[in-house]
């Protein structure tokens, strides 16, 4: 079977297309050969929890960007992709470098909506890693930071349990755009020892990459950097941890959590809205 997908599929053509094909039933363990080693997002949490290191990740606006394609939270540039396709290739020995674990393995924990793109765009994007990705390098699971709307089979309790002692006794430096942290009801980093916020834009922030980069290095290197600043994070953690710093790219991870306190209602529109750019 031959799977001719583009990015530029209407969300009607997608839904045609899963039914002309049946492949709501498609288990795509295996249907190709990438020889990546790649942990799933409970090995993931395992492995900061053991081996904490500084880390990044990578999904599919970030291969976008590296297609020369602007996505909503960042117009593109060519020394950002430069610097994530510098990032995928090489081994790193002091940097976990997250890709989709569910690009290439089987999508039971998944709900229709989320597994239904999965399924359609998989093969798409699982070759586009494979092809770029170090073989050498044992990967991380991208998606292990916002589990909440995309599971219905999982022990939530337990996978936050974990991402909550990430941050236990550690001094945090937080960098988001304005209030997108600070207005959530829950806080997922309400035990660490401290926390500290730097805000820079929430949209393009690669425009400020410079001088982010250099606010950063005015912390003490005892405190971990997190960052909430869309693609522009993994360039920043990337330079940050070549430069002796603890620096995390942890995405939707703040949101996530305080979705999953709030029980909040897994529908479309909840989802569409919870990766929109806030």
């Amino acid at each position: 079977m031959k799977y001719i997908l583009t990015r530029d599929l209407y969300r009607e053509d997608a839904e045609k297309l899963l039914q002309n094909l049946q492949v709501s039933q498609w288990n795509i363990k295996d249907k190709f050969e990438t020889g990546l080693k790649i942990f799933d997002e409970e090995e993931t949490l395992d492995v900061l929890l053991e081996k904490p290191m500084s880390f990044c990740r990578f999904g599919d606006g970030e291969v976008d960007l590296m297609e020369g394609k602007s996505i909503p939270f960042q117009t593109y540039d060519k020394k950002l992709a430069d610097i994530f396709k510098e990032i995928l290739s090489q081994k790193q020995d002091d940097l976990y470098v997250g890709i989709n674990f569910y690009y290439f393995h089987t999508l039971e924990k998944f709900d229709k909506v989320n597994g239904d793109y999965y399924r359609l765009y998989s093969p798409y994007f699982g070759k586009f890693f494979a092809c770029l990705c170090n073989r050498e390098t044992q990967y991380i699971d991208a998606g292990f930071n916002s589990v909440y709307y995309a599971h219905e089979n999982q022990n939530l309790e337990e996978h936050y349990r974990k991402i909550k002692t990430l941050f236990r006794g550690r001094k945090l430096v937080v960098f988001s755009g304005e209030g997108v942290i600070t207005k959530l009801p829950y806080n997922v980093f309400d035990e660490a020892e401290s926390i500290e916020y730097e805000f820079g834009p929430s949209k393009n922030s690669f425009e400020k990459f410079d001088e982010l980069l250099e606010r950063a290095q005015k912390y003490d290197k005892s405190k971990i950097l997190c960052f909430v600043l869309g693609p522009t994070s993994k360039a920043l953690v990337y330079k940050l941890t070549q430069k002796g710093y603890m620096s995390w790219d942890i995405g939707h991870m703040c949101k996530d959590y305080n979705a999953y306190m709030m029980n909040a209602d897994r529908t479309p529109e909840n989802i569409a809205d919870f990766f929109a750019p806030d």
